[in-house]
């Protein structure tokens, strides 16, 4: 079963796309929830079509979770804007499926800065956070990638960076993977940061690259964090 709502963000008054998949063992739907946080340039209809994102989705509900994409657009890079729509997300599911249960954020590539920025201010609504080669430095970002700068255009970027906050210590458990060869989201400032900085798991994966066509990323990261609450 799906459901799909226009969610409307009290900071701005505009409207983002919400879209929930429940499994088999929730009919009711109270049931906890994974929050899928886009990459620069993926959507809601990615997570239907694209066998790498459809895999977050199966994953998420063998273990008994809902599923939930947030269509974030560009504000998925961890803009005010952005870390605003995953709150009103946030809210709306732990209101209406999760019944107080904190969420589980799934974020890859440019959804880790909304990630990060969001658990640490609001650590007691998240249970968990998977990061697929989840961007964590926002410098890292602007200097390698053309569609963060475009996002952050105008924007003020101080006292917004995850890795120079170091915001997360120790207050949530985070289960990483990422490649050797990652060259668009080096390991280096960003997942091995991570880890040093908050003690997070991390699996690193052997010549792994940024894209969508490795499903190693899947064997280890996702799995602890999500047997800490689903109901499989």
């Amino acid at each position: 079963m799906t459901r799909q709502i226009g969610l409307t963000i009290p900071q701005t008054g505009s409207q983002r796309e919400l879209k929930i998949t429940f499994p088999d063992s929730c009919p009711d739907g109270a049931c906890p929830v994974v929050l899928a946080l886009h990459g620069s340039g993926r959507g809601i209809g990615d997570y239907d079509t694209v066998p790498f994102y459809v895999r977050q989705k199966e994953i998420s509900l063998g273990y008994g979770y809902a599923f939930a994409v947030l269509q974030n657009g560009r504000d998925t890079y961890g803009t005010d804007e952005g870390v605003a729509n995953v709150h009103a997300a946030v809210v709306w599911l732990t209101g209406n499926i999760s019944h107080g249960i904190p969420v589980t954020l799934w974020a890859t590539s440019a959804g880790g800065i909304c990630a990060w920025r969001y658990a640490a201010a609001h650590p007691e609504k998240i249970r968990a956070i998977i990061g697929t080669f989840a961007l964590y430095d926002l410098d890292c970002g602007l200097r390698l990638l053309q569609s963060c700068r475009d996002a952050w255009s105008g924007k003020d970027t101080s006292g917004r960076n995850p890795a120079e906050n170091r915001a997360l210590d120790g207050k949530i458990p985070i289960f990483l993977a990422h490649g050797t060869d990652d060259t668009a989201v080096p390991p280096e400032p960003n997942a091995c940061r991570l880890a040093a900085d908050t003690g997070a798991y991390l699996h690193m994966v052997e010549k792994g690259v940024h894209g969508t066509g490795d499903f190693r990323y899947y064997e280890k990261a996702p799995h602890p964090a999500l047997s800490r609450c689903g109901n499989r």
